[in-house]
């Protein structure tokens, strides 16, 4: 889009001149009628192509088919795709008998239709239409982006493209909107006190450990409205102990949301099932409750969708021919216990805690109010998240430069972003100023992740972290120690009585050599070596193995107690390999190093990096 095109939109969003778009059934259902098609050909059928002796087909309801010439050839067959109505048939490929009319002069009447013909032409129609494949995409019910960035909602028995209604079966690019079972549909838009006070009752009618719960939820419920639309979606997991509220979290949410799967037991392969392809949000109860790890599958399948093209699946079958699913959707989920949650999630899971009211007040008449507010608003709440798309995207890049100025992490910028943009754009007309910015990113309070934080919370430091907690057994001894204790003692800090030399010892038979900085206060003049005891290895008469003046450690690339150290945990089958050679400043050897009585690559990483940072450097 080019600037001069840019700013019109741009000034109308400053107005809350959203999108307005025609509504059919007020959102109250499925229900047909009100729709329109533009007819190019007659043909009630739309052809889509042929693959492999086979022809697909949007029959007179817009549902694929896919039929063989076998089929067409039946006479019964032929007659489904067109529902019963032979009328297109009749009128194209007439059989013609003569009569006498009442005055006794003969006249030649349609009595039927040539069945042969009608399938030779739409075996034409299906090759003309060229080769059916993957790269073709039927649409199914949801909410999805068009390729002028605008929501496209497909509702079953309608599509709203713009600010027209549609009848399923027609073609955009290699999109094709297929008829399916009538869902309910988006209202007139409400206005920003609606979402307001949703807000404030959320906020006020359950007890969280973060105070800034309803603007997540509002900014959840955002990414829900809009799902496929938008290019990065939200996810939440709510959790908390047994009387904090959560099933009557979850009954608002549902009322909020006219269009959403449920279950209360599900797996990975179901949630892959039935959401596939159907651009909506999920709501998962007891999501780890039953079995924690299958909460843990449903979290890593969600880490793809969240993205802008969701999760493409591929997977094998019996039958050689394989199964693929496309899942874009936001998911909350349900658990008294929530599964491990690492740093890959936490970017795409917004992690809401409830507490148990004070004095074990009841709240049930209240949520029950809060859930009706929520239903009675549902259509127009949706209605006013599709209209605020354009304005969305604006606030979006708003709040993502702001929380870059606040020292955001930049893999956080993108969710929190997400989940203020929407939380506005639904609570409040026109785009954010300088205070509404401030103020936003501040509610958040700690949601929001420093790039120092992450990167003391990502998989390298986590990685190191999981190396120095783990505990080694000394030599000649039944005794087990961490090793990040024996790292202490082998730079010559901590416990007196313990030699260097003994737990440098000790940290060779497990893959690691910790290195002394060098002595001196400047380097040697060019082409000498240096000859202090951190450079020089007077054992052996030859300089110790290192990079750069400055203490560090090496760590062996392939070793067998590296691997059972880390065997069980999050970076097993080496995979503590790739993270501890990412962690900051790390650097490969480029040759052999000997470590212990081996010798082989190996990975350096500075001192700094391995031991506390208040600790005196040596």
């Amino acid at each position: 889009m080019s600037g001069a095109d840019k700013k019109p939109r741009i000034r109308d969003a400053v107005l809350g001149a959203d999108r307005a778009f025609k509504v059919v059934d007020g959102g109250k259902g499925g229900g047909g009628g009100g729709t329109v098609r533009d007819e190019i050909d007659d043909c009630p059928i739309g052809t889509l192509g042929h693959a492999d002796g086979v022809y697909w087909f949007l029959d007179f309801s817009g549902q694929p088919r896919k039929v063989s010439a076998r089929d067409l050839g039946n006479r019964n067959n032929l007659i489904s795709l067109f529902g019963g109505d032979d009328t297109w048939a009749r009128k194209h490929w007439p059989v013609r008998k003569e009569f006498k009319d009442e005055n006794g002069e003969s006249v030649m009447r349609v009595v039927d239709f040539r069945a042969n013909a009608v399938a030779q032409d739409l075996i034409a129609r299906a090759s003309r239409a060229g080769l059916w494949g993957k790269s073709i995409t039927l649409r199914q019910p949801g909410i999805w982006r068009g390729d002028d960035g605008l929501p496209i909602v497909h509702c079953g028995d309608a599509v709203l493209v713009g600010d027209r209604w549609q009848t399923p079966g027609f073609r955009t690019g290699k999109q094709i909107w297929a008829a399916a079972e009538a869902i309910a549909r988006p209202g007139i838009p409400c206005g920003p006190e609606v979402a307001r006070s949703l807000q404030q009752d959320l906020q006020t009618g359950w007890e969280y450990k973060n105070p800034a719960a309803g603007i997540v939820i509002i900014g959840l419920l955002y990414s829900c409205w809009l799902c496929g639309a938008l290019q990065w979606r939200l996810n939440g997991f709510v959790t908390g102990p047994s009387g904090s509220g959560k099933t009557a979290l979850l009954r608002v949410i549902r009322s909020a949301l006219l269009v959403h799967d449920y279950s209360n037991d599900t797996s990975k392969a179901g949630m892959e099932q039935t959401i596939n392809s159907r651009a909506i949000p999920s709501l998962i109860d007891e999501a780890s409750d039953r079995n924690s790890s299958s909460g843990r599958d449903l979290l890593d399948i969600v880490l793809s969708s969240s993205g802008d093209e969701g999760t493409k699946l591929a997977r094998g079958t019996t039958d050689g021919k394989g199964r693929t699913a496309e899942i874009v959707s936001s998911v909350i989920m349900f658990s008294i216990y929530p599964p491990p949650l690492q740093p890959q999630h936490m970017g795409r899971f917004v992690l809401i805690e409830l507490e148990r009211p004070p004095g074990g007040a009841d709240g049930q008449e209240n949520h029950r109010r809060i859930a009706e507010f929520a239903r009675a608003h549902a259509a127009g709440l949706w209605g006013r998240a599709i209209g605020a798309l354009e304005r969305y995207n604006e606030a979006l890049i708003m709040f993502r430069s702001h929380l870059a100025e606040v020292g955001c992490s930049p893999r956080e910028m993108d969710s929190k972003g997400a989940l203020l943009a929407g939380w506005y754009v639904m609570t409040n007309n026109g785009l954010p100023d300088a205070k509404a910015l401030r103020e936003g990113v501040a509610a958040l309070g700690g949601l929001v992740v420093t790039a120092e934080q992450a990167e003391a919370d990502d998989a390298p430091r986590r990685a190191l972290q999981h190396l120095l907690a783990s505990h080694v057994q000394l030599h000649r001894s039944s005794d087990r120690e961490p090793i990040g204790e024996l790292m202490e003692i082998a730079f010559g800090i901590g416990d007196e009585g313990r030699t260097p030399a003994a737990a440098a010892d000790v940290l060779g038979r497990n893959g690691l050599r910790p290195i002394l900085a060098c002595m001196r206060p400047k380097p040697p003049p060019d082409g000498q070596e240096c000859r202090c005891a951190g450079c020089w290895n007077s054992r052996i008469n030859k300089p110790v193995q290192r990079l750069g003046r400055g203490a560090g450690v090496w760590i062996a690339t392939r070793h067998p107690s590296l691997d059972a150290i880390f065997r069980g945990s999050d970076f097993d089958d080496r995979k503590w390999l790739t993270a501890i050679a990412r962690c900051r400043d790390a650097m490969p050897s480029g040759r052999s190093i000997r470590i212990g009585a081996v010798s082989g690559h190996a990975i350096w990483l500075p001192r700094e990096l391995v031991l506390p940072p208040d600790d005196p450097p040596m």
